[in-house]
């Protein structure tokens, strides 16, 4: 049985989430665009927002992205910025991020860090720590958009 269009894209959203989680630790993920205006049949590509620790390459983290993502059969585009990126520019008309601002809706979200440090997923990149890896990040807002787990 062939999954519909928008079950196919849901799953593909799910498993592009875990992907980004995997290869790039961030502190969070914004869906936008179509998708997170219309939904998944409205959707043409899925645009994401991969929110990194400040200090982060941010073009050798989506080349990384880009080049490394498999199984994933829906088009999407990645955007990777530091929360001062995000920040610092949200209210710039003609920019991605007034669209973020406006439309977007967080889907992943590190678990945060002791009182003082940095989350769990930006410690992993330090030297002698083991890369943070879940088989299945979980928050609110992903939950929110996707299927329970049963349903994939």
């Amino acid at each position: 049985m062939t999954a519909s269009p928008s079950a196919q894209r849901l799953n593909d959203l799910a498993r592009l989430i875990d992907e980004i989680v995997r290869i790039a630790q961030p502190l969070r993920i914004v869906l936008f665009g179509s998708f997170a205006r219309h939904g998944a049949d409205a959707a043409h590509d899925t645009d994401l927002l991969v929110v990194v620790t400040e200090g982060t390459n941010r073009r050798a983290t989506t080349g990384r992205l880009y080049g490394e993502i498999r199984g994933v059969r829906t088009p999407f585009d990645i955007v990777v910025a530091t929360p001062s990126d995000r920040e610092g520019r949200r209210g710039e008309d003609g920019l991605v991020y007034a669209d973020i601002a406006r439309d977007g809706g967080e889907v992943y979200a590190a678990r945060p860090g002791p009182a003082g440090r940095a989350p769990a997923s930006s410690r992993a990149q330090r030297p002698g720590r083991r890369p943070y890896t879940s088989p299945a990040p979980r928050c609110a807002a992903r939950d929110a958009v996707l299927p329970p787990p049963a349903d994939r």
